[in-house]
Formats: structure tokens, sequence, C-alpha cells
């Protein structure tokens, strides 16, 4: 029967009212609070001031002073709706009925509409959204001012000082008990191609072979163009044979198939020198030396009739 009394209390107020425990549980509310929650289009009808978005820890200290005054306690209540959109209400909340213990009391709570505080908070809604699509935009800048750095515009794969930065930071963390290589290959005629039919057919010669390049190295690996119709490749594996089994993949990977570049099918090889040094930490693993040795290994390849691979190994 109270609870009919209360509600009938309730509605003989023109303002938005709950009675809620010292806990923030709503008991009832009159219908301009109704037509307040259905207004703000919630997906359901709150059981507890927290529910409205208001932090627990700020709505239960407002609450807990409540119980403790004769006078109403003013707060601001931030009440979200389901667009996101937070509206800012003054709340009153005053001692309806006292209880031994403060979770247990009665507390009448009365909203006021404050415009003045919503549309201040609804700019700084704004300005905060604004300020984190700005700091998302230049997050994604410096990401692609990164990749654009370290990548070739052309393949899409590693540039020379992207990939040796990858490289020296691979070196300094190498696989455990694994040997390792790194492999400097070379197309064979590049220049012809480009001379013959063009730079634009080169162009998507030296892309087919990155492509193919990225399709038979390993997830381990890395892979970069080193420069003009160069590639690099830093290989780990079981042993020699395996290191050596990678860079043959990577020679018949190019050779197998010719390749389309505008109207014309070309048949292109890839010459290739392998450095290998048995394990690591090694000191003459020197990423310099271990090129300068892998260049020369490449040389005999070339020397000895394209489309090869050699291979030297450090102690």
């Amino acid at each position: 029967m109270r609870a009919v009394t209360v509600e009938g209390l309730l509605n003989a107020l023109a303002e938005p009212s709950l009675v809620v425990t010292g806990k923030g549980a709503i008991l009832c509310a009159n219908r301009a609070a109704r037509r307040m929650i259905e207004e703000l289009g919630l997906e359901r009808e709150p059981s507890s001031l927290i529910d409205f978005g208001t932090s627990a820890k700020q709505v239960r200290e407002w609450l807990w002073i409540c119980c403790s005054c004769r006078e109403p306690v003013p707060m601001t209540l931030l009440i979200e709706g389901a667009n996101g959109q937070s509206v800012a209400y003054r709340a009153e909340g005053s001692l309806a009925e006292p209880n031994p213990n403060p979770d247990d009391a009665r507390i009448l709570v009365r909203l006021y509409f404050n415009e003045d505080k919503t549309q201040r908070f609804m700019a700084l809604n704004r300005r905060i959204f604004t300020l984190d699509s700005e700091l998302r935009q230049t997050k994604s800048d410096a990401r692609l001012l990164e990749f654009k750095a370290t990548h070739d515009a052309l393949t899409g794969l590693s540039n020379r000082e992207g990939f040796l930065a990858q490289a020296e930071a691979a070196l300094k963390r190498p696989p455990a008990g694994q040997p390792m290589a790194l492999i400097l290959a070379d197309l064979d005629h590049f220049k012809a191609i480009n001379d013959t039919y063009g730079h634009l057919a080169g162009d998507e010669v030296l892309r087919e072979v990155a492509r193919r390049l990225q399709r038979t190295v390993r997830s381990t690996d890395l892979c970069g163009r080193y420069g003009g119709e160069e590639f690099i490749v830093l290989a780990s594996g079981a042993s020699f044979d395996a290191l050596l089994a990678v860079a043959e993949r990577l020679r018949l990977s190019i050779s197998a198939e010719p390749m389309r570049a505008g109207n014309e099918v070309l048949t292109v090889t890839l010459s290739a020198g392998l450095c290998f040094f048995p394990c690591q930490p090694n000191p003459a693993a020197d990423l310099s030396r271990l090129i300068s040795h892998a260049d020369q290994a490449l040389y005999r390849a070339k020397n000895d009739g394209r489309n090869a691979v050699r291979h030297v190994t450090l102690a």
C-alpha cells in the first residue's frame, strides 16, 4: 500500500522524480521520470541511478551525504542516452525515510534539466571526439610515413634501409642453435629487358619477381629489395642443405614460369649468392661482412653462366 501512496505523491510533482535506496536502486518513478526515460531511448528501463551513466562511486557518495543531511543535497547527474549523448540534470536528493542502515534508507531524487551544462558537456564531447579523431589520423599518418620510409614503393618489399634495420635486429636475436644464411639475388640481363621493352615492362617484371619471392620465402625469413634488380633475404634453418634449398626455391620461382609484362611474355632468370654462417652468436656475422661475402658468391654465379646459386661458408 505504501508503494502506491508514494507513487501517487511522486506523480503530483511536475519534475522527473524518483525514490531510491541508499545504494541507488530505483524503487519507483513518477510519470515525468518515465517520460524522460522514454525520451532518452534507453534499451532497458534502469533499475538504479548508476544505470544512467554517472560513476557508481560518485552516485553512492552523494546518496550517503543525502542520508546524513536535513536539507536537499544538489548534484549534477550526466544521463547517457541511447545515441551516446549525455544530458546534464541538476539533481536534488533529500532523505524521505531514514533507516539505521543507510543502504536501506529511502531518498527522494528530483531532476531538473540543466540546459547550460548539457550544452557545455555536448560541446566538450564534440571536442573530445574531434581530438580523438585527429589523434587517430596522426597515428595513422605516422604509420604510413614509417611504412613509406622502410618499404619500396614499386614492389612493396622492405627497401634497403628497412631490410638492414630488420636484419640487424634479427642477428642480435638469432634462433637458438639454428644456422643462418644471407642470400643476395640479382636478375639476369635485366638491363636488356629495360632497353628492349621499356622501363614500364621492367617495372612489371620487378613487381612480379617480388610477388614470387614473397610467396616462396617462409614466414620466418626477411625479404627486401636491395636496390635496382637486386633482392636480399635473411633466412634461418635446420642445416646448410635446408638453407641452400631456400635459395634454390627462390631461383626456381623466377625461372620456372615466364612472366607477362604488358603484351610481352618474358623468360626471366635469377642468380644468387648465399653466405652461410653455421651458428650464433658469431663474431663473424657482421651484416656488412655477410653482404660482402654473399655478393662475392653472387659474382661467381654470374660468371658460371647465370641462373645459378653459389655459396660461401663463414667459419
